[in-house]
């Protein structure tokens, strides 16, 4: 009797799979999170490029701790599945330093090239949790090298607002994780070997995001 129940009761849980499967039945695909507005803030690290390397190509002088680690904590606020307002700091975690063919010092930072960006995100869906982004903004730039020859050049690099942009891939884990990587570029002062500019920085990046449900 036992037997007969247990048999009995397998059979109604398979019911519906066979009779579905009948129809062509296929299993659906897990669905992306439903949008949810909010404030989120996160965190990159990756690569950081201060390309004071082109900025001195042509002069004879050399440079050396120019890229290397570099880091970008950010908090923003998702208006639309296609659009939010973002605010971010940036560090290259190195002090740049140029020196002449002989490898005496020209210049070397005294403190980390830093940046603070306001940017407006583009964002498309692509396929189920996955998306692709566009960044547009501006940026305040700290990037500067001081003197330590009594003679050769002078002081290099200065502070600049000027623009930034970018672009990256993320994908969502939860309505409240998300994952991403991207390329951001932070424009400076692209006048190679003249005092007070200094070129243009890069980031490239993989980061994660909280979303708070503030609901």
């Amino acid at each position: 009797m036992r037997n007969k129940l247990f048999i009995g009761i397998i059979a109604l849980g398979l019911a519906p799979v066979a009779f579905a499967s009948g129809d062509n039945y296929t299993m659906p695909a897990p669905a992306a999170p439903a949008f949810v507005p909010g404030v989120y803030v996160g965190l990159q690290a990756g690569y950081g490029m201060t390309n004071w390397d082109n900025w001195v190509k042509g002069s004879g002088a050399k440079t050396s701790n120019d890229d290397g680690l570099a880091g970008r904590v950010f908090v923003g606020y998702d208006f639309h599945p296609n659009f939010a307002i973002e605010a971010g700091y940036t560090t290259w975690f190195n002090e740049p330093t140029i020196k002449d063919g002989s490898g005496n010092k020209l210049n070397e930072a005294s403190t980390y090239p830093w940046a603070i960006d306001v940017v407006g995100k583009i964002k498309a869906h692509v396929y189920e949790n996955f998306g692709l982004y566009a960044k547009l903004g501006a940026d305040y730039i700290y990037d500067k090298l001081n003197n330590k020859a009594g003679s050769g050049w002078s002081d290099a690099g200065s502070d600049n607002i000027n623009l930034v942009y970018g672009a990256g891939a993320y994908y969502d884990f939860t309505n409240n994780i998300t994952a991403d990587v991207s390329w951001t570029r932070f424009d400076g002062l692209n006048t190679p070997r003249k005092a007070k500019g200094f070129p243009s920085l890069d980031l490239f990046a993989a980061g994660v995001s909280y979303k708070f449900d503030l609901a």
